[in-house]
């Protein structure tokens, strides 16, 4: 019996490789990491070899920097968008296209979970990128000990 695929936004940290292997060994998923990459500078080949280390089934990286720029980062300098009032926005721009190729790669391989290692500010800027603008409902969040999330959303 195969077993059921999650896709995880993997960033190729600490966190979410570890989350990896526990998504893989203690809940029984195949995992399938998910990295946009906006700009980061990382070596692909050296993420996808540590996400699959780690235990992923597959890495799927997307080169999401034009798309990064044309729709988040000019709309918001035009803006002269805040972070919290105070700080320009950097990160956090990224979030929400982040969640739209989670989704994709969610849909297009036919997993039934979407996942990130958050904090919980970025899990509910998460949960509502899925709900409001990707038609993903969230049904359900499990917490595990290393403050992890799942989510759920329809295929």
């Amino acid at each position: 019996m195969s077993r059921p695929k999650i896709v995880l936004a993997y960033s190729g940290g600490l966190d979410t490789s570890i989350l990896v292997r526990i998504l893989g060994d203690e809940y029984g998923y195949d995992v399938i990491a998910c990295h946009a990459d906006v700009g980061e500078a990382k070596d692909r080949e050296k993420l996808a070899q540590k996400a699959r280390q780690s235990g992923a089934v597959a890495c799927e990286i997307v080169d999401a920097k034009d798309e990064f720029a044309r729709e988040f980062c000019f709309p918001a300098l035009q803006a002269n968008a805040l972070y919290q009032g105070v700080y320009p926005l950097s990160a956090a721009l990224s979030r929400p296209l982040i969640a739209r190729h989670l989704v994709a790669g969610h849909r297009r391989l036919g997993a039934f979970l979407v996942t990130h290692q958050h904090l919980d500010l970025r899990l509910e800027v998460l949960r509502v990128v899925l709900q409001r603008f990707f038609a993903a409902p969230v049904e359900k969040q499990i917490r595990l000990d290393l403050h992890c999330a799942l989510l759920t959303g329809s295929a």
